[in-house]
């Protein structure tokens, strides 16, 4: 339905969902000062009122790979849990379909192997943009990884540094949905009449519907157009950082 290879990485996320009708809003929340203020123990919401009808996933914007994992878990959340509002487990349920999302198992079952080291699961990260704990975790769920293997791995990036800060960066996600719908109605300075317009402050619409970066910010001047590999959503390139 999102139009993916059912073996390969997904390219972009975010514009796969956009095609399908799932507007993407980042949510970025700041205090009086204006300083951004980071979300807790939540990284995403959803909603989608059923068969033929748009569907929303808002996010608070964190490291690439996260806002994939995210995004992926909450299209889990619109596809098993809008007809099953009672699900035993509904978080546990997300979770496995973000990880199937964006690591599909028989590619899962061929390339996370037990004589993967940490650098190879960097590498895989690197193509997959997704997180080395996540595959770590997918390799076991899939057979491929035993219990003493996976606690090994996760010993070793403990002892690198890298549960807290992982050496491959995954580029961001930009949407562009929402800006689209609200340049399309109020022009291209759109969030003063569509603030009127929707009873929406011009500062929640500029976070949830940014403007892409080839737009001219208002009252600016042009920014810089994005990279070709990049422009219109593209393909995200998983960019690779030095241990």
């Amino acid at each position: 339905m999102l139009r993916l290879a059912p073996d390969k990485p997904i390219p972009h996320l975010t514009r796969a969902l956009e095609r399908a009708g799932v507007a993407v809003a980042p949510i970025v929340l700041e205090d009086p000062a204006g300083n951004t203020q980071s979300a807790t123990r939540h990284f995403g919401v959803s909603y989608w009122a059923g068969i033929g009808e748009p569907g929303l996933i808002g996010y608070f914007p964190s490291a690439g790979d996260r806002d994939r994992f995210t995004l992926a878990h909450e299209l889990g959340h619109m596809v098993l849990h809008t007809f099953r509002p009672r699900a035993g487990d509904p978080e546990q349920e997300a979770n496995r379909f973000a990880a199937a999302l964006r690591a599909p198992r028989d590619r899962a079952k061929e390339t996370i192997t037990d004589r993967l080291t940490l650098n190879g699961y960097a590498r895989l990260k690197a193509t997959w943009g997704v997180s080395i704990q996540a595959l770590i975790m997918r390799g076991a769920t899939v057979g491929n990884i035993d219990e003493s293997r996976k606690r090994s791995l996760f010993v070793q990036l403990t002892q690198r540094g890298w549960r807290r800060e992982e050496p491959v960066h995954v580029g961001d996600e930009d949407p562009l949905l929402l800006w689209s719908l609200l340049q399309r109605r109020f022009g291209d300075r759109p969030y003063r009449p569509a603030a009127e317009a929707l009873a929406i402050h011009p500062t929640v619409l500029r976070s949830i519907a940014p403007q892409p970066a080839s737009a001219h910010p208002e009252g600016g001047t042009p920014t810089a157009k994005p990279t070709s590999a990049n422009a219109g959503g593209a393909v995200v390139q998983f960019k690779r950082r030095s241990a």
